[in-house]
């Protein structure tokens, strides 16, 4: 058994059982594990499934991991992308095991290891700046002018040193 033989067979089996309401179409979910499919196709190739080992499989994960290249961008795959095109690929293999069809199994006790990546720049620079909420100086006079000693020092460790409420409550004095 082949891997493109298997994902076809998948890419099948999404169509009649992934269909909208109706029935009459293929649903949104559906088509998008289908052309996740695709993708992992062109990505690893046609190689025999005998040769997809706890070795193997490890190696399609790292591939993943290495960040391949989007054809239609040029670009390596989002973090997001990634994630579902490994999620595309557990749900392949596990109904591959799952089906008679194929003398193919999973590896006995195998479990699929976490893609474990980091944003890429853009990812990051994309998300904008982390905004956090401030108070108005207005404010901190009106909570300064009626605050008791304690709820000064609190109010001081908290804007001058940064400290949140965790953080004071370790505080100890020697």
């Amino acid at each position: 058994d082949r891997f493109h033989e298997v994902a076809d067979a998948y890419c099948n089996h999404l169509a009649e059982t992934k269909r909208t309401e109706s029935g009459k179409a293929i649903s949104d979910w559906g088509q998008t594990l289908i052309r996740q499919v695709d993708t992992l196709k062109r990505l690893f190739g046609n190689p025999q499934l005998s040769s997809w080992d706890s070795n193997g499989l490890d190696g399609l994960i790292q591939q993943l991991l290495s960040r391949p290249i989007a054809e239609k961008t040029g670009r390596p795959y989002s973090t997001k992308m990634l994630g579902a095109l490994r999620t595309a690929l557990t749900l392949c293999l596990k109904w591959a095991h799952r089906n008679n069809k194929y003398a193919w199994g999973l590896p006995p006790n195998y479990t699929f290891p976490p893609l474990n990546l980091k944003p890429l720049l853009e990812e990051e620079r994309s998300r904008g700046p982390q905004l956090t909420s401030v108070y108005a100086t207005e404010d901190i006079r009106l909570l300064w002018r009626y605050a008791n000693p304690w709820q000064r020092l609190l109010t001081v460790l908290g804007l001058n040193c940064g400290l949140g409420q965790m953080e004071v409550a370790t505080l100890r004095r020697d």
